[in-house]
């Protein structure tokens, strides 16, 4: 898929700009391409919707912290106000069965 799209912005590249790679334009130039494509209407604006959204998606869950949250998108943590007494049970070790088997599986 990632070739899909990558050649697809490479070739409207060098259709509008003259220019062999999508990633040697200016910002501009790309957000242009990437408007005409949103335009374009049907499977392709939809291909492209769904692309920048899963861009969007690598990009922002890369940059919060899980316990203090990102407020970029609206996370507020892990974490939030509860004490672990709270959270977990104080001996959870007694609600897990014990093994079957030596490898761990009922026989």
């Amino acid at each position: 898929i990632r070739g899909f799209f990558l050649h697809c912005l490479n070739k409207a590249s060098k259709k509008q700009f003259l220019t062999e790679q999508f990633c040697e334009l200016n910002e501009d130039q790309r957000k242009y391409i990437v408007k005409d494509f949103l335009d374009a209407g049907g499977r392709k604006r939809q291909l492209f919707k769904v692309a920048i959204l899963l861009v969007q998606t690598s990009f922002y869950s890369g940059i919060y912290d899980a316990g203090k949250g990102c407020k970029t998108i609206g996370f507020t943590g892990t974490n939030y106000g509860f004490r672990d007494e709270d959270m977990y049970y104080q001996n959870a070790a007694q609600y897990v069965s014990g093994q079957q088997t030596l490898n761990g599986n009922y026989s």
